[in-house]
């Protein structure tokens, strides 16, 4: 195709001469459609795991230590800043007594 079309170095190469991407489907993990916002960016959840009796103040200290921390990272490897959308603190259930938790 090169040849008869004539490319050089500085060529655009469509990616459909390359034939499909994974002609066996998708890899395993591979971000899907719902894993981009609208903005095409991909989303990260992250969860922690808190000790028992910390103060809201102590989780949004930690959240925003967490939160700058990946920023910096994410900084460091070419991106161009995270933000936070939300957070989310779920109480553990509990479970009534006599019944396995």
């Amino acid at each position: 195709v090169a040849s008869a079309e004539k490319w050089n170095d500085q060529t655009p190469v469509p990616p459909g001469v390359f034939g499909p991407l994974w002609p066996d489907g998708t890899p395993e993990g591979w971000p899907t459609a719902e894993s981009v916002d609208d903005k095409g960016g991909r989303q990260l959840m992250v969860e922690i795991e808190l000790p028992a009796g910390i103060t809201p103040a102590d989780v949004q200290e930690i959240s925003a230590q967490l939160a700058d921390r990946m920023d910096k990272l994410h900084r460091a490897y070419g991106g161009r800043g995270l933000t936070i959308d939300r957070i989310e603190i779920d109480e553990p259930a509990i479970a009534p007594a006599g019944v396995p938790a």
